[in-house]
């Protein structure tokens, strides 16, 4: 608990300036008998390398990653040929500063991407791709082009962008759900890995709204994720239906179930702490 109080407070402090990259990073050691003698092991467990921005609740980035790593525990005894936990070797947060770009739309798309169906990709010149997808989930146009910024140019007098600019910075997407009663969540995609992180979460107020955000080469660009669950899939080999928290990332495989977990978690309770006392880790990701 010690060292993520005074991550906490680290944290707090540069967002005060600038936005950061954050990730909690623990070490645990297990044992097992093999033919009579024991062996030792040593894992090392990270959370999701994730963006925050001025602003953004700690408490939840901290309650996210500890979930994150205790699924990754989860999954070291499970599938580790019994592994049984020992004790807490070390436990730190990686904090690095972190300079979203203004999203312009002048970025090329990755071909994994541009052959989902569940990503729009509006084409624009005029840096508002943010409004372009703003507007195609709230006004979808239909028929073929949905792809073209002038099949939504009829709708934009309905969004208010206030004092906002173009292109829309990640830390003003706030004024823009108060002014329009939205709640926008946006994901980076990161080309490399191909991978998505959360970058900033939804207000929970209103019609929400998947954006997609990507850098590459120097700029930004923003796209419409049409269906977050569908959209999802990229990161496992099965398709079937699954039902994925905006919050953790973490999929279900019923929505009941889904509904439950994202009550919870974006409530900021963990149910890290009853997996915890199930599996004798108590005291350990509260000690960090």
């Amino acid at each position: 608990m010690e060292s993520c109080s005074a991550a906490k407070q680290k944290i707090i402090q540069i967002l005060q300036s600038h936005p950061v990259k954050a990730q909690l990073v623990i070490s645990l050691s297990f044992h097992k008998h093999v033919n009579g003698e024991e062996e030792q092991s040593e894992k090392i467990f990270r959370s999701i390398c994730e963006p925050l921005l001025l602003g953004d609740n700690v408490d939840d980035f901290l309650s996210r990653a500890k979930s994150y790593i205790r699924h990754g525990i989860d999954t070291y005894e499970r599938l580790g040929s019994g592994w049984i936990f020992d004790e807490l070797q070390w436990a730190h947060i990686e904090i690095a500063k972190y300079s979203p770009l203004s999203a312009s739309g002048n970025v090329s798309i990755p071909e994994k991407l541009s052959k989902m169906r569940s990503v729009l990709n509006i084409k624009s010149s005029d840096n508002k791709c943010f409004l372009y997808c703003l507007l195609a989930k709230l006004y979808p146009a239909t028929g073929s082009n949905i792809d073209r910024h002038t099949k939504y140019l009829s709708h934009i007098e309905k969004i208010n962008m206030g004092t906002v600019q173009f292109p829309v910075k990640i830390k003003d997407i706030a004024k823009v759900e108060e002014l329009n009663k939205v709640s926008i969540s946006v994901f980076q995609w990161c080309v490399e890995e191909e991978c998505v992180l959360p970058l900033k979460h939804g207000s929970e107020i209103g019609e929400p709204v998947d954006l997609l955000y990507l850098e590459n080469e120097g700029f930004a660009h923003y796209l419409l994720i049409k269906d977050f669950n569908a959209f999802m899939r990229h990161r496992t080999k099965h398709h079937h239906t699954m039902f994925y928290c905006r919050k953790c990332m973490h999929g279900f495989v019923s929505s009941q179930n889904h509904e439950k977990h994202y009550q919870n978690c974006k409530q900021g309770i963990n149910a890290i702490l009853n997996f915890i006392k199930r599996h004798h880790y108590t005291g350990i990701l509260n000690s960090i």
